[in-house]
């Protein structure tokens, strides 16, 4: 399912995790760029409010709203306020997420849990509650799921997120199949960024431990020297997914590095 430039103007768009990063660049190239209404959903109400700030300074519309993704009774409160202001969005962002850094045996069950809550469940909260009205309206829709390139990767120190961002790719697949099942006139893809400059790792937790810290710093400096920028990512993922693509990669040889690693190691038992 295809969703065209002409189906977005005018309409609303919700996006988690928007109040910096990736989410906001997303808000404001649909509203500026698109003419669509960005709701520009965050945990940070501040962060939130500076997006549509610049949104609406920039001639778009925008409003924040305060959500908690992995709080169900927030997210049905986010829902009630969009879709009595705006209506069913065109394009919902479940793009709110987490990082930390540290080994298995370090982490606390309960860092372990707020991460799987806002990058998994939270992902799952948002779709549970627009995607109904979505399927009501007569008009074409899309989903969007930021995943990560660690979503197709192994990689040592930071396992929290690795298997979020690899649960959040395949709900992704398996809200597409169901869609699909269903007949919708809504698509899904899936974005897996490598690196971006944002505050990711800057507002990241870690175990504490010296190594987990250096991990932290580490990355942090590596997008911060190496990234590249939010925007860039908002334009990859709105051509992708104005062209229908399930699999939008900001850096593609990079994904296909690391898809070839783990089809290796997938498939080391079976040959």
């Amino acid at each position: 399912m295809t969703i065209h430039a002409d189906d977005l103007a005018g309409r609303p768009i919700v996006v988690s995790g928007a109040g910096s990063g990736i989410g906001a660049a997303l808000a404001y190239r649909a509203a500026v760029e698109h003419r669509m209404t960005a709701v520009v959903a965050d945990v940070d109400a501040a962060r939130a409010e500076q997006v549509a700030a610049a949104i609406t300074g920039a001639g778009g519309k925008a409003q924040a709203l305060a959500v908690d993704v992995s709080d169900p009774a927030s997210v049905d409160a986010l829902r009630a306020r969009a879709l009595d202001a705006y209506g069913a969005p065109a394009l919902l962002v479940c793009n709110a997420g987490v990082e930390m850094t540290g080994a298995v045996w370090e982490i606390e069950p309960r860092d372990w849990q707020r991460v799987q809550a806002i990058n998994v469940n939270g992902a799952f909260l948002m779709a549970r509650a627009f995607l109904p009205a979505m399927l009501q309206t007569e008009q074409p829709g899309h989903v969007l799921c930021t995943s990560s390139i660690g979503g197709i990767s192994i990689g040592a120190g930071q396992s929290a997120y690795l298997v979020s961002k690899h649960a959040i790719r395949v709900f992704a697949q398996t809200l597409a199949a169901d869609l699909e099942a269903a007949d919708a006139r809504i698509g899904v893809s899936i974005l897996l960024p490598g690196a971006v400059r944002t505050r990711i790792f800057d507002d990241a937790a870690s175990t504490g431990s010296a190594g987990a810290e250096e991990m932290r710093s580490a990355l942090a400096s590596h997008l911060a020297n190496d990234g590249i920028t939010p925007e860039q990512v908002a334009e990859i993922a709105f051509a992708g997914v104005l062209e229908g693509r399930r699999w939008i990669h900001t850096h593609p040889e990079m994904s296909e590095q690391v898809l070839s690693e783990h089809l290796a190691d997938l498939t080391a038992g079976v040959r």
